[in-house]
């Protein structure tokens, strides 16, 4: 019995610590905004670290905006929300229903594969 109680514990670590993985792995990939589809984003996971692929406008008076490449850095927080370091940062979630990245400001849908 002394052999079989370290066993399990490791079990139920692995398990744990596997289902924390796939929960965070949602948030992995290409998403188009809802509003803007040419305004997308990606979400990669290096070594734990999130970043965000996506673009950054830059606005002149009398001209219309410019876009950027960029790369904001992103974590995941203790209710499972990913914070993303945009300008105006913002902390996302997936919709149970609809299967996007949503905010309170902003919503994404995950983008189609490209071939």
């Amino acid at each position: 019995m002394k052999h079989l109680t370290p066993s399990v514990l490791l079990l139920v670590v692995l398990s744990l610590l596997a289902s924390g993985a796939s929960a965070t792995d949602q948030y992995i990939g290409t998403w188009a905004s809802t509003t803007d589809p040419a305004n997308r984003i990606e979400i990669t996971r290096i070594d734990g670290a999130y970043r965000v692929a996506g673009r950054e406008a830059v606005v002149y008076v009398g001209k219309p905006p410019e876009y950027h490449p960029k790369t904001y850095r992103a974590a995941l927080q203790p209710d499972g929300a990913l914070r993303i370091a945009f300008f105006f940062p913002q902390s996302f979630t997936i919709d149970p229903h609809t299967g996007n990245l949503k905010s309170a400001k902003s919503e994404y849908r995950r983008a189609p594969s490209t071939p």
